[in-house]
């Protein structure tokens, strides 16, 4: 019964007659909401300005592991050598390293641009090297003249781990189904970032955190360094899942003993919550994500929802009729973070390599595993054997953004904001230059200058950038209100336009065009950014 009762194994669909039958009324919150929420124990963080740090704000209360000081290994030893990436220390040595950041990169020209940027951004952090570590990771089915300089570039640098998994491009070549065959799919590095984690629990077992960042993310390790150091013994028994008032506790010996964890099972990382489907056939997605909230009773109501009229272009029927297991909580890709034996588990685990195994099998181009990592990686999660802590920092994960108000609206919290020194993760760094902006606003209190925001992180002069973009916020243009952490509307158009979702047309609305783009205009207020996608692109631009 309950949420086990219709949880199907790995790689297979909810069993819709058996979801049906267990919540006749679909009222998903009513049936399945409070063991869901004690299934997946979250603590949100918030910066606290008085202590410049980042402090628990709500959710089960956990310890303070606090202890030695961060850099009591460094300070002992001020003659240790930094670690790299191409050859790891000892498990003794490695005991020092308190974060291993996996960057997915690329060959191309694109990929050596944010390496460089990277390294002259944030990867020149005192700690890096030492407390922490950052490592590109690069396809070792390279080959040719990319695989030379690569090798070159490995040499220089020492920052480079070839995983033994091909770029998701070279393997999934035709176009995606739900662009009616058009157009090919985003390509994210789905099998490269599982090589990773496999890699990262055989070769780096003795570092207590390992996670992931793309290529166009720069995390504040000033900031980050210390809340993990305070955390790194929270996960399993150090929170009671049940819990939502400070100063409760437990020591189920399912989940660990003791209120501090020698081996927790933590993930930090933006928390969103959705449905999932591991076979949507009606798209051709290996692993779809529906049902979309930035709350699980969101979530959970979005979850029986269909959008659109049935038989009209863009319709998009309810998560429980596809087969999609119940909302789930997953970090967004900008970047996220597991303890080491949470980790360990996800790369050793039979049913997780089969997945994959099965995504790179006959079927990988009717079914494509290339959209939605973050989602297939919670997806994983809610398959662990032991209850997982989830360390919610979304407030401090943001897209960078400039606006003539910036000042204001980074110390306001929101999607699309400028850099501060609050910011913990910030993402949609597309040009080299905005790296280092965001990184010299991420360590010290400067001062707003929006004519350097446009400059370097749009990369071109202030003039040229269109004024009415740059005012529009989503609380101020109202399409969706705060349409937070993970993407907005704007991009969702962006991911229509470029995964060719329908066929461009122009006019004006008919009687039946409109009742669908109030459908849509629904779809935008829930914030459901795949409907959206997947919308015609007449209706998409009748209802932005």
């Amino acid at each position: 019964g309950g949420v086990d009762g219709v949880h199907p194994p790995i790689g297979f669909n909810t069993d819709v007659e058996q979801l049906q039958a267990a919540c006749p009324s679909r009222r998903y919150g009513r049936c399945f909401g409070d063991e869901i929420r004690e299934r997946y124990p979250v603590v949100q963080y918030r910066y606290v300005s008085s202590s410049r740090s980042v402090e628990q704000h709500s959710g089960p209360r956990i310890p303070d592991c606090g202890g030695t000081d961060l850099y009591a290994r460094r300070k002992a030893a001020p003659s240790a050598q930094r670690a790299t990436c191409t050859s790891p220390p000892s498990k003794f040595e490695q005991s020092r390293i308190l974060l291993l950041l996996g960057v997915p990169s690329s060959p191309s020209t694109t990929g050596e641009q944010r390496r460089r940027a990277a390294r002259g951004s944030w990867m020149q952090h005192e700690t890096v090297g030492f407390e922490a570590l950052g490592c590109f990771l690069l396809s070792s089915h390279t080959n040719g003249s990319a695989m030379v300089a690569l090798r070159a570039e490995e040499a220089e640098h020492n920052d480079l781990i070839f995983v033994d998994a091909p770029e998701t491009s070279w393997l999934i070549t035709t176009p995606t189904k739900y662009s009616q065959y058009r157009k090919l799919g985003r390509g994210m590095p789905t099998f490269k970032q599982y090589a990773f984690f496999v890699h990262a629990a055989r070769a780096w077992s003795g570092v207590k955190y390992i996670g992931k960042v793309d290529d166009d993310t720069a995390p504040n390790l000033p900031l980050l360094l210390p809340l993990l150091h305070r955390v790194r013994c929270a996960g399993g028994a150090a929170a009671s899942a049940g819990a939502t008032d400070a100063g409760q506790l437990d020591g189920r010996s399912d989940v660990g003993a003791g209120p501090k964890a020698k081996q927790p099972w933590a993930f930090i990382g933006a928390i969103n919550w959705a449905a999932f489907v591991p076979r949507a056939e009606d798209f051709g997605i290996r692993g779809d994500r529906c049902g979309f909230g930035w709350s699980l009773q969101a979530s959970l109501s979005n979850y029986g929802k269909s959008f659109g009229t049935a038989g009209a272009p863009g319709f998009i029927e309810a998560c429980d009729k596809r087969g999609a297991v119940l909302p789930l909580p997953y970090g967004t890709g900008a970047g996220y973070i597991f303890s080491a034996a949470l980790l360990k588990w996800v790369a050793t685990s039979p049913a997780i390599a089969g997945w994959v195994r099965e995504a790179r099998g006959a079927d990988h181009e009717r079914l494509q595993w290339q959209k939605y990592e973050d989602t297939s990686t919670g997806y994983w999660l809610s398959y662990a054997p032991k209850k997982v802590l989830y360390l919610d920092i979304g407030p401090l994960v943001h897209d960078v953004s400039c606006a003539e108000d910036g000042a204001r609206r980074r110390d306001g919290g929101g999607t699309y904001r400028p850099p501060a020194n609050h910011s913990l993760l910030v993402h949609n760094l597309k040009h080299p230059p905005a790296f280092e902006f965001a990184w010299a606003h991420m360590q010290r209190g400067m001062p707003y200058n929006h004519s350097e925001c446009q400059v370097q992180v749009h990369g071109a002069p202030a003039q040229l950038q269109p004024r009415g973009r740059q005012r529009r916020s989503p609380q101020q243009s109202g399409r969706m209100g705060r349409v937070a952490r993970g993407g907005g509307l704007h991009r969702a158009a962006r991911r229509a336009r470029d995964d060719g979702v329908g066929a461009a047309r122009s006019g004006e609305p008919t009687n039946g065009e409109a009742g669908r783009v109030q459908a849509l205009l629904a779809v935008a207020r829930a914030g459901d950014r795949d409907a959206l996608a997947r919308a015609p692109n007449k209706e998409l631009k009748l209802a932005l």
